[in-house]
């Protein structure tokens, strides 16, 4: 009868602790996938961090996890492009979108950079920002890497 109470008291506390994140996510983009997984890393990392350990080498565990929960953070900011980006539009001033009308619909043509003055300059502009969104991507994806590689070699291993 104890057991049976503590499970119904303790899936409770489940629902509600995971409500939010269900009432938020979506299947449309991965940032949903990692705010999920967020959730569940932090709410192990607090499980292994307490002050009275749970077993021997359990605040190495929360340490271990807090990294994976670290590089979530980072996967979900996603803002890898962020500062140079910033650079970028002050040096050639915020892009606006080019629309080239084709009848019954509008077609992307490009960016105007209003510090662009000519044509070599919107080029060069304009490989800069491809340049600094590639790097990005790298970078996010260096990150998702290593993720995997850290959950890959501790997962098994956070558990009481």
């Amino acid at each position: 009868m104890r057991t049976l109470l503590r499970d119904i008291l303790c899936g409770i506390r489940n629902v509600l602790y995971w409500l939010s994140i269900i009432w938020r996510d979506r299947d449309w983009d991965d940032s949903f996938f990692f705010e999920v997984m967020r959730h569940k890393i932090k709410s192990m990392e607090r499980y292994f961090g307490r002050k009275r350990p749970i077993v021997v080498g359990s605040h190495k565990m929360a340490r271990n996890i807090h990294r994976a929960a670290l590089l979530l953070d980072r996967l979900i900011a996603d803002n890898y492009a962020m500062n140079e980006m910033m650079f970028h539009e002050q040096k050639w001033g915020f892009a606006k979108i080019r629309l080239k009308d084709e009848g019954d619909y509008l077609l992307f043509d490009g960016f105007d950079y209003p510090n662009a003055h000519t044509e070599e300059q919107r080029e060069l502009a304009e490989w800069e920002r491809k340049h600094i969104l590639a790097d990005a991507e790298k970078s996010k994806q260096y990150d998702f890497e290593y993720l995997m590689h850290w959950l890959t070699r501790h997962l098994r291993c956070w558990w009481d």
